[in-house]
């Protein structure tokens, strides 16, 4: 318990948004393998966390058996929103994969590129993610021509689209007003 409220004046002190923990199982007090080691940590920590509106990105490590995923007991992973697995294919080129997930997920399969220096990674755009952002900028387009609203919402945009004869799918569309609300205002 104590650890959470050093852990959450640090993020109050600092304005985080996001915090990573490397390992998880390194930082938490009990058994790895017992239930209550993890029903704990998120009832004094990840719950803080939710509440304050801050990420939690925590890292893990598989068993011997990589097919049955992370090591200790089944509450490890309850009140996470998305487990993905890290993988290397090459030197510089990684794959992430969505193996679980509680909320919509746009690419369940992502590969990065990693540039040495400056160290960054590039996410690749490849494959479906590549026919995703086109798709997203098309509907973009359309709602840009059908001068709709920068703060439309799904049902006025999806009525629009529909007279245009533009059908679209739910995660496009999402993505697509995102972007839109998130231009800069142009003032005349």
């Amino acid at each position: 318990w104590a650890g959470a409220v050093e852990l959450m004046a640090i993020v109050a002190e600092y304005g985080c948004e996001v915090v990573v923990i490397d390992t998880i199982s390194r930082a938490v007090q009990g058994e790895e393998n017992e239930n209550d080691t993890w029903l704990a940590f998120y009832r004094n920590t990840g719950l803080a966390m939710k509440q304050a509106g801050v990420a939690c990105i925590r890292l893990d490590h598989t068993g011997k058996d990589h097919e049955k995923g992370m090591r200790g007991g089944s509450a490890k992973y309850g009140d996470v929103d998305a487990v993905w697995k890290l993988s290397r294919l090459t030197e510089d080129t990684y794959q992430l994969v969505c193996t679980d997930h509680r909320m919509r997920v746009p690419e369940d399969t992502i590969v990065l590129h990693r540039q040495q220096m400056p160290l960054v990674h590039h996410v690749a755009a490849e494959g479906r993610q590549a026919s995703f952002a086109s798709r997203v900028d098309e509907i973009v387009r359309a709602l840009d021509q059908g001068h709709a609203e920068e703060k439309i919402g799904r049902p006025g945009a999806r009525e629009l689209l529909k007279s245009m004869g533009v059908h679209v799918k739910g995660d496009v569309l999402e993505e697509a007003l995102r972007q839109r609300k998130q231009r800069p205002t142009v003032l005349s």
